[in-house]
């Protein structure tokens, strides 16, 4: 649910004027991450796959 709130709110900030662009599209890479991460914690459990997508996550989400 995270990622996919972090998606729908990456498009709406990446079609306003008021913000960068740059943030929406932030925001949806980190979205995609937490979706990803879990599909991956569903399918493997509790993996290096994982840990590698927990990270990425957590990147783009400070960044």
């Amino acid at each position: 649910m995270f990622g996919l709130t972090l998606i729908l709110l990456a498009s709406v900030v990446a079609l306003t004027a008021r913000l960068p662009r740059i943030f929406g599209y932030l925001m949806a890479l980190s979205g995609l991450g937490y979706i990803v991460q879990g599909w991956v914690l569903g399918s493997e459990g509790f993996s290096t796959t994982n840990t590698f997508t927990i990270l990425a996550g957590y990147v783009l989400i400070l960044a």
